[in-house]
Parts: structure tokens; sequence; C-alpha cells
């Protein structure tokens, strides 16, 4: 059996669960591989995310977070909220 520890987390693997885990892996990468159309939408959704999740983006973000705390005398973490934002945003 195989098993890793992360604080406060054990993974314990016996050989039948490694081999359902790479039988799906193997699932997934012949379906995209297969199939055009799930294939690109996987391609288009990925591109979404880089762009919600790009340096611009994020940074734009903190700006807005820490611009938000500005504002506010009684600031307490549980009024964070992250909103997308642009840089014509930023000049204001």
């Amino acid at each position: 059996m195989l098993s890793f520890k992360e604080p406060a987390i054990t993974f314990k693997f016996n050989a039948l669960s490694v081999i359902k885990i790479l039988e799906g892996i193997r699932e997934g990468l012949l379906k995209i591989i297969l199939e055009d159309k799930y294939r690109n939408n996987l391609i288009k959704k990925g591109r979404g995310n880089a762009k919600r999740f790009s340096a611009d983006t994020l940074a734009q973000q903190y700006v807005e977070i820490y611009r938000e705390m500005a504002t506010h005398k009684n600031f307490t973490m549980n009024e964070c909220r992250l909103e997308s934002t642009t840089f014509k945003d930023l000049d204001t």
C-alpha cells in the first residue's frame, strides 16, 4: 500500500485504486484526443480561465480590495470581495 502524508491529511492508495485512477486518466485523455467538440470546449474554457487568472487581472483585483479597505474605517476580512475590474476603472 502506498501512503504519503500532508499536514492533517493522509492519502492511502492500494493497487486497485491506483489502477482505477489511471483508467480514469486514460479515458479522459482518449476523450480529449477523439472528440473534437469536447476538446475545443476545453480549450475555450482554458483560455477564459487564463484571462481570469492573469497577472493583470489579479493585480487589478488586489488594487480594488485595497481601495475598498482604505474607504472603510472598520473593515473586516468578511467584507472583502473580489470583482473584475479593468485598467480604465483604476484611473478613477
